[in-house]
């Protein structure tokens, strides 16, 4: 009998150090808003991590608090693609981006992680076809990431190889 409760009472704890974040009603904050062409886009901080929204629904939840957005097209209206920046806190070059596609009448897709440096990048867009453009310096090369969007697929420019679908 002693034996059962001790195997009970380690259930018991081990369910409550697993419950996720948002369970415990942790204080949120909507960090930036931005009316895309798929609804509403939030990047909410909530505790230590950062939830993207869109449209009322959660995307992913990321384990970075300093997501922002680098870059979004078209630029002067409600944008298709978002860069994210995930700052890393590291060196130079140390931040992560992620590419979030919100094509009208599918599901939002979020790429995998991916760097480029110097941090300042740009999109364009060719239909289907993104360019992710980090503009080289005197010290470090252009790098241009590829992204189609047709099929979902993140192009790195490096190695030739082919990321996702992830979500």
């Amino acid at each position: 009998m002693a034996r059962f409760k001790t195997l009970y009472l380690l259930c018991a704890v081990s369910s409550v150090a697993v419950t996720p974040a948002r369970a415990l009603h942790w204080p949120a904050e909507t960090l930036r808003s931005l009316q895309t062409q798929s609804g509403l886009f939030r990047i909410v901080l909530v505790g230590t991590g950062n939830q993207l929204w869109v449209g009322g629904n959660m995307v992913r939840e990321l384990d970075t608090s300093g997501a922002s957005v680098a870059a979004q097209w078209p630029p002067d209206g409600p944008p298709r693609f978002i860069l994210l920046d995930l700052p890393t806190g590291g060196g130079s070059c140390s931040d992560l981006f992620r590419l979030l596609d919100l094509t009208p009448g599918k599901k939002p897709y979020l790429t995998g992680t991916f760097n480029g440096c110097p941090a300042n990048p740009s999109l364009s867009v060719d239909g289907d076809n993104v360019a992710i453009d980090f503009a080289g310096t005197r010290k470090q090369r252009a790098v241009i990431w590829r992204y189609d969007a047709a099929r979902r697929r993140l192009h790195d420019p490096r190695h030739g190889a082919v990321t996702g679908p992830l979500l």
